[in-house]
């Protein structure tokens, strides 16, 4: 055999083995492939199942809580309404309160400008008492310091006496 033929030779050998690692990788990475598809389709059948249950878990959820804002929202109308009524009530009494304060207010301030004029009325009746008083007082004491006072009580002094001894008729 020549250099040539065992150059070719040895040249289809190294292409057989090169053609079989190549084979070799190629089944490797088909295998590789065919794993991560695999895996990808497992992955898309999760996906697709915790998607379901997580729409079915949003739509629970939604009717659970349009439920709860139904409620909550009805139970805030009564209680507003509740609060209304009270506060109505409430109002009319307060203004009850203050009708009865301003009638009380004004039938006092009625009695206090009837009390304020009687007191003037008595203040000024004092004051012509007083001032009558006191000239009578003075008038007295003209009158008792006067001579003719002063003899009329003496006499009486000695008349009384007199009269006094003399015997009854």
């Amino acid at each position: 055999m020549s250099d040539a033929e065992i150059d070719q030779e040895q040249l289809i050998k190294e292409l057989i083995a090169e053609s079989f690692a190549l084979r070799t990788k190629s089944e490797h990475l088909s295998q590789y492939v065919e794993t991560r598809i695999a895996d990808l389709v497992k992955t898309r059948s999760e996906l697709s199942t915790i998607r379901g249950e997580s729409e079915r878990e949003i739509g629970r959820l939604k009717s659970e809580s349009e439920r709860e804002i139904g409620r909550l929202k009805s139970e805030s109308e009564r209680e507003i309404g509740r609060l209304k009524s009270e506060s109505e009530r409430e109002i009319g009494r307060l203004r009850a309160g203050i009708e009865t304060a301003n009638r009380q207010r004004n039938e006092l301030q009625d009695k206090f400008d009837s009390l304020l004029s009687e007191h003037e009325a008595l203040g000024e009746a004092n004051l012509q008492m007083t001032s009558q008083r006191d000239r009578l007082r003075d008038r007295m004491a003209q009158v008792d310091s006067s001579p003719e006072y002063r003899l009329a009580k003496r006499l009486r002094r000695i008349f009384g006496v007199v009269l006094k001894d003399a015997p009854t008729q």
